[in-house]
């Protein structure tokens, strides 16, 4: 076995941080996680690929890699650096999913989601869609191997759990303005349910930041006949409504400008028109009367 472990490798890490005023925090004395999966800080995932095992080493970690701006209240504030003692205990291969059991990769796939949903909520949204996305793939359902005790209930758990995945990923990804990839997750969730609220307002959302405003509207209008309560869809549903109105009105003033062009510069074209008959008139009949004043000219010339 390699002493050092690679990433989507098992890995058994023991832990102890301290901030610089030597206040323990974020200790931990067995944690097992696949290594790039998002599951830790990014200092620790980083440091635990340099590692040997059974090598103990220190590590200061600063805020950029560890807990940012925000810290982690109450126990590490904002800007902090940490300084950890590691210890890494197990390198494993990584986890089959294919051989993992029902139950297992329901637990394993709502542990991810929580994740996502904590980076979420710190507003580390490309982190909070990595978990989403490694939530999934551990809930990939094409392959699953389930006991006979597991049957029925426990597959609709699983089904129930990647729609609630989507749907974070949607929201998460709407945070970015991926929206392209947003409305794939929410149509992900709708192809099993149409009627779910949350992915039909998440879509309204989408369809409404890429100009798709007659469709928007249409999709959260269906959501608010399901949920008529939500004070969220009925302020989406109004702000595109209105947006819709002013994108009418805008068409319409613009159509009756051009009309106004186009009536200026057939005016213009008859005026043209018409001027040149008049010259041509013109020319005629002062071609006419040179002719008569030649006659005459040469009548007096004669005379002489």
């Amino acid at each position: 076995m390699e002493t050092r472990p690679e990433r989507g490798s098992l890995v058994k890490l023991s832990y102890s941080g301290k901030l610089d005023d030597g206040t323990e925090v974020d200790t931990c004395e067995c944690k097992e996680f696949v290594l790039g999966d998002g599951d830790m800080i990014h200092g620790l995932e980083m440091a635990v690929t340099l590692m040997e095992l059974e090598e103990t080493c220190e590590l200061k970690i600063n805020a950029r890699f560890a807990y940012g701006e925000r810290g982690r209240l109450p126990d590490i504030p904002s800007n902090a650096t940490v300084t950890y003692q590691l210890s890494l205990l197990g390198i494993y291969d990584a986890p089959d999913l294919d051989s993992l059991l029902l139950s297992d990769r329901i637990a394993m796939g709502d542990s991810k989601r929580e994740r996502g949903n904590y980076l979420y909520s710190r507003e580390e949204y490309s982190d909070a869609i990595n978990s989403y996305s490694k939530a999934l793939k551990v809930l990939d359902d094409s392959n699953i191997r389930h006991s006979k005790e597991e049957s029925t209930t426990s597959l609709q758990e699983l089904q129930d759990l990647r729609l609630k995945c989507f749907n974070n990923l949607a929201a998460a990804q709407l945070k970015i303005d991926a929206h392209t990839a947003a409305l794939q997750s929410c149509d992900n969730v709708l192809k099993v349910q149409p009627d779910n609220v949350k992915a039909l307002f998440r879509k309204g959302k989408v369809l409404g930041a890429t100009g798709e405003t007659q469709e928007a509207i249409l999709v959260l209008r269906k959501a608010l006949k399901l949920e008529p309560e939500m004070k969220i869809i009925h302020q989406e549903l109004s702000r595109l409504v209105g947006k819709h109105q002013r994108e009418e009105e805008s068409s319409k003033e613009m159509y009756r400008r051009m009309m106004g062009e186009m009536t200026t510069l057939t005016d213009k074209s008859t005026n043209s028109k018409n001027t040149s008959m008049w010259t041509k008139v013109a020319i005629s009949v002062g071609a006419i009367s040179a002719a008569a004043l030649s006659v005459v000219a040469y009548k007096v010339f004669h005379l002489a």
